[in-house]
């Protein structure tokens, strides 16, 4: 996500409709007039990006771009957001991006936005509820070392022995 800083900075001038020579506009006198096209089964990532590009955008206008799986008629710009038919449609796959690259493209009435949305399970062992997980493994060290252990600043695994008890 270390690349949604400067993908912002540079949507805002096009999304305010600061830029003089285009004719539709993101977002116009506080209106949105766009909205952010996923495919029905989007990609984690890209749904994530998506909601990001929603809430920068609305704090950078005041305007609520709508976040949708079927574009619309009504709405003039379209913003499609990962791998989808409707970006395939404008001719934008993620063909040929290395990793952690993105393509920032636009027409004439729509921008695509499609990077590699690999989906990512991490490896097991890992905590799917962590603050049952973390009280369980706890028990189980403190069960190992005998006494109470704690660390002050949260659990982790380097563990700080709790002179106290």
């Amino acid at each position: 996500m270390n690349q949604s800083i400067p993908l912002i900075a540079c949507l805002s001038m096009f999304a305010l409709g600061q830029a003089e020579s285009a004719e539709t506009y993101i977002i116009q006198d506080g209106k949105a007039e766009a909205e952010i096209v996923l495919s029905p089964k989007p990609a984690r990532t890209a749904e994530f990006g998506a909601q990001e590009l929603q809430t920068y955008l609305e704090k950078i206008s005041g305007a609520r771009i709508k976040i949708v799986t079927e574009q619309t008629v009504e709405t003039l710009v379209k913003i499609y957001v990962g791998e989808s038919e409707r970006a395939r449609d404008v001719g934008i796959t993620s063909k040929g991006l290395k990793r952690d690259a993105f393509k920032m493209v636009s027409g004439e009435n729509w921008l695509a936005l499609v990077g590699n949305d690999l989906e990512f399970e991490p490896r097991e062992p890992w905590a799917r509820h962590h603050n049952q997980w973390a009280q369980e493994k706890q028990s189980e060290w403190e069960k190992l070392a005998g006494k109470p252990w704690m660390n002050p600043i949260g659990r982790s695994l380097y563990r700080d022995y709790n002179k106290k008890a």
